[in-house]
């Protein structure tokens, strides 16, 4: 978490930088997956980001660039941008849902961001689709992220690409075959 905060405040400051904002920053809106306790500004421990339990990652921010910081969860924020700003516009309910390394999602609920308890009800991830199934990174098991996630969905091409395939011969290596490889 260290090097990462420490590359945050970095990104910000080039920004300002760059922008001719010389004061810095007045407020500073950071997006994490979670889980997160967002009243306390923390980064409690998502199981995609090794190392980080119970950081917070508010208050280092604020600390650090000298203002407010507000905290989200990183699928909720995508919620709020696409309802405010892109294909959501104007609509009064709305669902957003992200897959990279996980698999999250975001609820628009009569035109107001829906949390839920603990800020996670869109994590449709961590949402059980196999008995006994898959190990996911949480923890659990037979989670939908454990089968459609980015890391599972590599693991799997990796195990099961043909030696005659396209995917094979673009990621030249059985060892670093990524979705996107499947995708091209």
């Amino acid at each position: 978490p260290e090097r990462d905060i420490r590359a945050m405040v970095e990104a910000v400051r080039g920004l300002c930088a760059e922008n001719g904002v010389a004061k810095g920053p007045t407020a500073v809106g950071v997006c994490s997956p979670g889980p997160l306790d967002l009243e306390a500004g923390l980064v409690l421990h998502p199981p995609n980001l090794s190392g980080w339990t119970e950081v917070p990652l508010s208050a280092r921010l604020a600390e650090e660039l000298a203002c407010p910081v507000y905290m989200e969860n990183d699928a909720n924020a995508g919620a709020l941008a696409e309802w405010r700003y892109g294909a959501g516009q104007g609509a009064r309910d709305g669902v957003y849902l992200t897959m990279s390394t996980g698999v999250g999602g975001g609820l628009i609920l009569d035109g107001r961001l829906y949390r839920g308890p603990r800020g996670s009800a869109g994590e449709v991830g961590h949402v059980p689709v196999e008995w006994g199934g898959e190990p996911c990174a949480c923890g659990l098991r037979g989670c939908l992220e454990a089968y459609v996630g980015g890391r599972a969905w590599a693991a799997r091409l990796r195990a099961s690409a043909p030696e005659d395939s396209r995917v094979l011969a673009l990621a030249k290596s059985r060892d670093t075959i990524t979705p996107e490889h499947a995708l091209e």
